[in-house]
């Protein structure tokens, strides 16, 4: 029997859809280093979550410390466990700009807006066919 203390925690990412209803499309971002997801080159910003963190406290601070934007977030939108990468979950989160100005943090070497129907193709993977759906439904 595995103790807890030796279960391996799994990784859990807060990811923000920005979102600006004006334009109808959405900041993406593009890591320096290359994502562990092979073939993902732009992404929505987002962090990892410990264990006890307030998810939506987190997420807001580290979109601010990543790309000077304050946000407010919505709710939630989307969950997905990857268990092909051995126990990561990713919540993500439907976000507007409350504030700030874009500048990237050093993660980061670009960013654009981009319209929904766009995404999948910038990201150079498949997104989860719900997660597609709800996206469409934002244009």
């Amino acid at each position: 029997m595995i103790q807890l203390s030796e279960r391996k925690a799994p990784l859990n990412i807060a990811l923000g859809i920005l979102f600006d209803t004006a334009s109808k499309k959405i900041l993406i971002v593009k890591r320096k280093k290359p994502s562990h997801i092979t073939g993902l080159t732009w992404c929505f910003p987002g962090t990892k979550i410990n264990y006890g963190d307030d998810i939506e406290m987190e997420l807001k601070r580290k979109i601010r410390g990543k790309t000077g934007l304050a946000i407010e977030i919505l709710g939630s939108v989307f969950v997905k466990t990857y268990s092909e990468k051995n126990g990561l979950l990713s919540v993500y989160y439907l976000c507007e700009i409350s504030g700030g100005k874009k500048k990237l943090s050093e993660e980061y070497e670009d960013s654009k807006w981009i319209s929904p129907d766009k995404i999948e193709k910038c990201f150079g993977v498949s997104l989860h066919p719900n997660l597609k759906e709800y996206l469409m439904g934002l244009k």
